[in-house]
């Protein structure tokens, strides 16, 4: 993101003879103890110059943020909001300034919480001015400021200055005595106000007649006043001038200011007609359009003059027109001297380009048609703004230029890929369309350097890397990292892009290394959300390979890196990683707990893959306590996120979860159905390097075998479990030979019962060193089955070494089965499917006769929530009212006769 202009920080000083308004400095004290206080009033009234006045009186420290048009980009503003912060502490804003400054883009919500709690921690009360709201018009900040103010801290009061109402919750700030307005009959000048002014601050001796006069054409606007006591200057028959002109703000603006401007020297007017297109003046600026040397010596002397100038700074160095006055200016050269507008606008470009100020660089450049100029620049600083998150000014500059400008410049053809892969506005096919057509014109142009080269390809393999194009993700990884220079800020995310293909590809041992140095590459170039997520994702492989405690380390690893108050994907990742490992050791609670801590962060930073991992872990924690409808739930909202992000691997691994939920509740048509749309074979050449698609396998294979096709589902474990035992990952090999045992105990195809028992006892001797548990209570009353047959042939071997080991370890997982609630997970002979604790619970409360809102309310649930179990209790009870659930539920003793 481009430098921060200090001068929309500094806080404008009151002017010599200004007129004293205690009676509204006392309501904008008063003011300070509510939330808001809105000065809001047409353009001329005295907003600023009021604010001026009352800041050095008021009783709390107050900070100042001048905006414009250029603010209407999210990260533009909050980055000057938190800059705002600073000038009252440097302390303010830190945490969300870093969030600000990572590619990884956070929520408004994390970001503005982040700012409020800061704030809130801060032990001295003060104010923060916005002045000129009305520039905004993006919605995303209009709802990040209502969010602030509705948590606004108690030491926090913010003042905004307004021409117009702002779409902020104002009706619930006033019923809630929480906002302080002062709107434009507050802010006229009363008579005698009028009569000080004219006389202190513009040398007038008007007679009492005369002000009043005067005070009743302009009804106290301030700049009216101000204009016609400029016009008055030198004039004889005050009172015939007074009585000659009238009508509405404008039209008094037009013709006063046209008399202002006629009085002025002619060198005096060509400099105000020459600098009318600048949003600030200084003197080598003014310089630089007029042509001339004297632009500092011009520019004390009109602000002397009180001619409608302002100071930006305490040195003198920066000013500004007043509003009016610079849009009076403005149509006057354009009236007068059109042809000038364009060749001013560039002469400003130029110069702020000279001095690296490349956001006033480029809109100058824009409104002077100087394209070529403008795109110069915003190839230049097209990466800084990715990766600053600054992509709406991006996207708004890029849009300004003319398309083909666009199609055939190949920076910025891929800076236009950038926005549309990483912005709000997300499209792979166009992001990936504007990054071949920057390769194909660079190649046409004979441009492409490497670094060119090196930045695209590393876009389309993060592309390729999100649609599960897992072998073109890693050629093109590959060759970004053969292309991009050695302090590229783009290297340690491609990096990470190569080892999520390397898992993709079912290469374990490559995608460890890559990640590893990922972790050290964004170490060196400060990505700590690659650090992060490399991290999470190296932790992810280490479960994949059974290595559950070194797992936990590193996912603690990764949480002890993370600033707590700078949510980031790679957190929630390890978040979910622990809960997965403590469910796997059937530690619900604390499992729960991690869920919860993920949540938390997930709501503000987003991110489909992050929010699925822990989706999935929620889900299974639910299924480990029987609770199949929320666990559903879960995986349905994780799949519609997937699709509305457009990344494929959740939506395919979301809807492989919930095919095997579906097959355990015995609804083997929506398993079945799952299975035939999927598009996976039982003989896939994928299915020998799984990789991120395991998930997807073992689903088909339950189905398979539910369907009684249970050769191609035992071929199909026999090649997951050849790439298990290849790539060296024990943690799959225990789940394939638990799934391989299960479905070998249930098989009609032999009778062989020692090979489930052998397969069994080599998925114990593999998960006993790391503590696995809710790999054998899933598969329920099959596996109790095995385990306590494996007992008794453990019990007729030597009581030594490897068999006590084992033995010990099934009597755990024996005595686990015992306290679990869900013992049964597969399905008994006497019901359709077993009921779950929650819908046990309801069912005893509709036998007590209550309604579905009483029980709603007794268990703090929804009513539709409690009709969706009661529909699933009478689809396991086979019935369909709620006497006949309750009769049968007593018959089968699942309630007391």
């Amino acid at each position: 993101m481009p430098e921060l202009l200090r001068t929309k920080l500094f806080i404008p000083r009151p002017r010599p003879g200004r007129v004293a308004r205690p009676r509204l400095t006392a309501r904008l004290n008063a003011g300070l103890n509510r939330k808001l206080t809105l000065v809001a009033a047409p353009a001329g009234f005295g907003k600023t110059t009021l604010l001026s006045e009352w800041i050095p009186q008021s009783p709390r420290c107050v900070t100042w943020l001048a905006l414009d048009g250029e603010d209407n980009d999210p990260a533009r503003f909050w980055a000057y909001v938190i800059a705002a912060l600073q000038e009252v502490h440097r302390s303010l804003g830190v945490s969300a300034l870093a969030m600000l400054q990572s590619p990884e883009a956070p929520t408004p919500a994390a970001l503005i919480t982040s700012v409020i709690n800061e704030i809130a921690a801060f032990p001295e009360p003060f104010a923060v001015v916005l002045e000129d709201y009305h520039v905004i018009d993006s919605q995303p900040i209009h709802s990040g400021m209502a969010y602030l103010i509705e948590h606004l801290p108690d030491n926090l009061h913010l003042t905004i200055t307004t021409r117009v109402d702002p779409p902020l919750p104002l009706a619930r700030l006033r019923a809630h005595n929480q906002l302080t307005e002062l709107r434009s009959n507050d802010l006229r000048f009363t008579p005698e106000e009028a009569g000080d002014f004219l006389a202190k601050a513009m040398g007038l001796t008007l007679s009492p007649h005369q002000v009043e006069a005067l005070e009743s054409r302009t009804e106290g606007w301030i700049a009216g006043l101000q204009i016609a006591a400029l016009s008055m200057q030198g004039r004889d028959d005050i009172s015939g001038f007074i009585e000659a002109f009238s009508g509405s703000h404008r039209h008094i603006v037009g013709y006063l200011a046209e008399e202002v401007l006629n009085q002025r020297p002619k060198g005096t007017l060509h400099f105000l007609l020459q600098t009318s297109v600048l949003d600030r003046l200084s003197g080598p600026l003014c310089d630089a359009l007029t042509g001339e040397s004297d632009g500092q010596a011009t520019l004390e002397k009109l602000e002397q003059t009180n001619l409608f100038i302002s100071p930006l700074d305490d040195e003198g160095i920066w000013f500004r027109y007043h509003h009016l006055f610079a849009e009076v200016l403005q149509a006057r050269l354009q009236r007068t001297q059109p042809e000038k507008v364009t060749e001013l606008h560039r002469l400003a470009a130029r110069w702020h380009a000279r001095q690296d100020m490349t956001t006033e660089a480029v809109h100058h450049a824009l409104a002077g048609a100087d394209f070529d100029l403008a795109a110069a620049l915003i190839e230049e600083a097209a990466g800084s703004m990715l990766r600053m998150g600054a992509i709406a000014s991006l996207m708004r500059w890029l849009d300004a230029l003319p398309e083909a400008m666009i199609r055939t410049r190949p920076r910025l053809s891929l800076a236009r890929a950038w926005t549309y892969h990483l912005g709000p506005a997300l499209s792979l096919e166009r992001a990936d369309g504007w990054a071949q057509l920057a390769l194909e014109n660079a190649l046409a142009a004979g441009s492409l350097d490497s670094s060119l080269s090196g930045e695209i390809a590393a876009l389309q393999s993060m592309i390729a890397a999100t649609r599960s194009e897992s072998t073109l993700s890693r050629d093109l990884a590959h060759q970004a990292l053969q292309n991009l220079p050695n302090d590229s800020p783009w290297r340690s995310a491609v990096t990470f892009c190569l080892g999520t293909a390397h898992v993709d590809a079912g290469d374990i041992t490559a995608a460890a290394r890559a990640f590893e140095d990922a972790i050290t590459l964004s170490q060196n170039d400060g990505a700590h959300y690659i650090q992060l997520a490399a991290a999470a994702f190296l932790g992810d492989i280490l479960v994949l390979q059974g290595r559950l405690a070194r797992a936990q380390a590193v996912y603690g690893q990764v949480l002890a890196w993370a600033n707590p108050d700078l949510p980031q994907k790679g957190g929630v990742m390890a978040h979910a990683g622990l809960a997965s490992i403590l469910c796997e050791q059937n530690q619900l609670d604390a499992a729960s707990a991690h869920v919860q801590a993920g949540a938390a962060m997930v709501q503000n930073v987003g991110g489909a893959w992050s929010a699925h991992v822990l989706d999935r872990a929620l889900a299974r924690v639910q299924l480990a306590r029987g609770n199949r409808t929320e666990a559903l739930a879960i995986l349905e909202r994780s799949y519609h996120n997937g699709l509305r992000a457009q990344v494929n691997l959740v939506v395919r691994q979301a809807a492989a979860l919930q095919a095997t939920v579906h097959l355990a509740q015995g609804s083997l048509d929506v398993a079945a159905a799952w299975a035939a749309t999927s598009g996976l074979r039982p003989d896939d050449a994928a299915a020998a390097h799984p990789g991120w698609w395991e998930v997807e396998y073992l689903a088909l294979a339950r189905v398979l075998a539910a369907q009684g096709r249970q050769k191609e589902a035992f071929g199909l474990l026999d090649r997951l479990l050849d790439a298990a035992r290849n790539e060296a990952r024990a943690g799959s090999e225990i789940a394939i030979l638990v799934l391989r045992a299960t479905l070998h105990s249930e098989s009609r195809l032999t009778n062989d019962r020692q090979r489930p028992l052998r397969q069994l006892e080599h998925a114990l001797t593999l998960a006993e060193p790391e503590g696995f548990v809710r790999v054998f209570l899933d598969e329920g009353d099959t596996m109790r089955a095995l385990l306590v047959e494996l007992q008794s042939t453990l019990a007729l071997r030597p009581d030594e070494g490897e068999n006590r080991r084992i033995a010990a370890y099934a009597g755990r997982l024996l005595a686990a089965f015992a306290q679990s609630a869900v013992a049964d997970t597969r399905l008994p002979s006497n019901l359709i499917e077993p009921l779950s604790e929650r819908e046990l619970e309801i069912l005893l409360l509709v036998a007590e006769g209550l309604s579905n809102r009483e029980i709603a309310d007794r268990l703090v649930i929804a009513v539709s929530t409690v009709k969706s179990h009661i529909n699933a209790i009478y689809g396991k009870l086979g019935t369909h009212r709620r006497m006949q659930a309750v009769v049968v539920a007593r018959e089968l003793g699942l309630l007391p006769a």
